[in-house]
């Protein structure tokens, strides 16, 4: 039967896979009569376990319709030799993403990287995930990851831990209160906006050129003609 003759080609190519023989592997697999996404899997991983990332390149392009597995061993290579922009490449790419996807992300790149994939693809589910990884492992919120948390809960709609994850930070700096202006602004929250937005100038905290953007954006969104045209003319002085 084909179902059992894809399992007979699939197994000898993965016992072949795993012991490293990826030359004999390949041409088993050029003589197989048809191929699922078992082949395709076993030959990327295969390639990847030997460091092989641009032959496991060219068969995952080769891929008909590509699976969550097989783009997950791609994110996972390249994160492994230090090629963030391909693995953030192909993780965006990926028409899905699981529990294991956003793993391999962290496995190979920052904190930081992972939660700006999650704002980049609005994955508020995946954004808690990390948050809740964060929280168990104890990490430190520092300044950049504080600023990641509020930038990716801000771009995702979710103020409320967006502001929690502020409020937490015992410090902060012009990117942290810009990143919350403009969440806020985004939001449709314009007045707590300028109100942070005068908080920030109180505590001693010399504005630059990309919260006032932020801040005249909420005055804009907010109807607020009169504030933009005073924080304009600060801008200005």
């Amino acid at each position: 039967m084909p179902e059992r003759n894809l399992v007979t080609w699939n197994s000898v190519i993965a016992g072949l896979a795993k012991g490293g023989n990826m030359e004999l592997a390949n041409k088993v697999f050029q003589r197989m009569p048809e191929r699922n996404s078992v082949s395709w899997n076993v030959m990327i991983s295969g390639y990847i376990k030997l460091g092989d990332l641009r032959t496991a390149q060219t068969i995952f392009y080769e891929i008909p319709d590509k699976s969550v597995v097989s783009s997950t061993a791609m994110v996972s290579g390249y994160a492994m030799i230090g090629d963030i922009e391909s693995a953030r490449r192909i993780f965006y790419q990926m028409p899905a993403k699981n529990v294991v996807s956003w793993n391999a992300m962290i496995a190979g790149t920052s904190l930081i990287s992972v939660l700006s994939a999650c704002s980049h693809v609005n994955s508020l589910e995946h954004g808690k995930w990390i948050e809740s990884y964060i929280k168990k492992n104890k990490y430190e919120l520092s300044v950049p990851l504080g600023n990641a948390l509020i930038d990716m809960f801000a771009k995702c709609g979710d103020l409320d831990n967006a502001r929690v994850v502020f409020r937490k930070m015992s410090k902060k700096c012009i990117i942290t209160w810009t990143t919350m202006v403009s969440g806020l602004a985004v939001n449709g929250h314009c007045t707590e906006a300028l109100e942070l937005f005068d908080r920030m100038r109180s505590e001693g905290l010399k504005p630059d050129d990309v919260i006032f953007i932020a801040v005249l954006s909420a005055c804009t969104h907010g109807g607020l003609l009169e504030k933009g045209k005073e924080v304009f003319h600060q801008n200005g002085a």
